[in-house]
């Protein structure tokens, strides 16, 4: 580029397409590692603020009206860890009557699939 420049030409990174490319790549990629912690710190924070939210719906008597998310078989873990078995035993029953039915992210085989994996076996048991 320089070669093909009038004598005593300056060379500009501004003006370069190769590096404007390169910051370009490397601004991008910074954004998808940022996106990636925000998205790593929000599902890390989701399971004690829906298992809030699950136990203030249990609390009110609609939890069997709500639909589940992706991530709630973690959020029982959770109502279970701060509950105990009152509580879980609601989750468990909602949770298997949404997996039977395929109410809300349980409409998505691969999300049945994966439930399969994550709930316990007397939940998966009542869920047939």
């Amino acid at each position: 580029m320089l070669a093909a420049a009038p004598s005593g030409t300056v060379y500009d990174p501004d003006t370069n397409d190769v590096v404007q490319a390169e910051l370009a790549a490397e601004a991008a990629a910074a954004a998808d590692r940022e996106a990636a912690v925000r998205e790593a710190q929000r599902i890390a924070a989701r399971p004690a603020g829906r298992a809030d939210e699950l136990r203030a719906l249990r609390e009110l008597g609609t939890l069997e009206r709500t639909e589940p998310r992706d991530g709630d078989e973690a959020v029982r873990d959770e109502l279970t860890r701060r509950g105990g078995g009152y509580i879980q035993a609601d989750v468990d029953a909602w949770l298997a009557h949404a997996l039977a039915a395929h109410l809300g992210h349980y409409r998505d085989p691969a999300a049945r699939e994966s439930a399969a994996r994550l709930l316990t076996p007397p939940v998966l048991a009542h869920a047939r």
